[in-house]
């Protein structure tokens, strides 16, 4: 029998990084080169099987903007992964994430899986943050670091596949047939008491 496991994924980082691109790319296998900005949050699931156990991750991508930053926490608690998403691109993106991963600190007792991403890898005359020193501030963090394209594919599907393997090894697989409620045959007898 299939164990089934269910868990909740976040994306965090600035605006205009890629972190719906990569979302689409990796439940769509589909890249939108005109994708506008995400307002508030929007949801997604991917499903990974993995040595007969099927991973269903509820992936929660957050908007970059300033203005959504207080609601970020609605998102991100409960979650048992996060992916704080910068650009290679832009020296801003990645000190943000930094911030990003304190914030996460102030909420979690136990923090969730932690993941550093450098998208747009497809950039490389364009690069400013360099591999050396996005796994440098990964290590720091205690985050695993991945270079993605969510415009060509590169590392999409392999990140997907890492956080479904991390969540196996510490969730407990949930039920697919839950007990059956049992009636209360007291709560019927009160009720026949009370008929005129």
């Amino acid at each position: 029998m299939t164990a089934l496991i269910e868990a909740k994924v976040v994306l965090l980082g600035a605006t205009s990084v890629g972190k719906t691109c990569i979302v689409t790319r990796a439940t769509s296998d589909f890249f939108d080169p005109e994708q506008v900005s995400t307002v508030g949050a929007s949801f997604s699931a991917k499903t990974i099987e993995s040595d007969g156990c099927r991973v269903t991750l509820r992936i929660w991508d957050t908007a970059g903007q300033e203005r959504f930053r207080s609601l970020a926490p609605m998102y991100y608690q409960g979650s048992q992964a996060a992916l704080i998403v910068f650009s290679i691109d832009s020296n801003d993106s990645f000190e943000e994430a930094s911030q990003w991963v304190e914030e996460l600190k102030n909420h979690f007792d136990t923090m969730p899986h932690l993941y550093l991403v450098g998208n747009k890898a497809d950039l490389v005359d364009r690069r400013l943050v360099s591999v050396e020193a996005a796994q440098e501030r990964a290590d720091k963090m205690g985050a695993i670091y991945f270079e993605t394209s969510a415009k060509t594919g590169q590392n999409i599907e392999e990140l997907f596949a890492s956080i479904a393997e991390k969540i196996k090894s510490t969730e407990k697989p949930v039920d697919p047939k839950p007990p059956l409620p049992i009636a209360n045959t007291n709560d019927k007898k009160s009720n026949e008491k009370k008929c005129c």
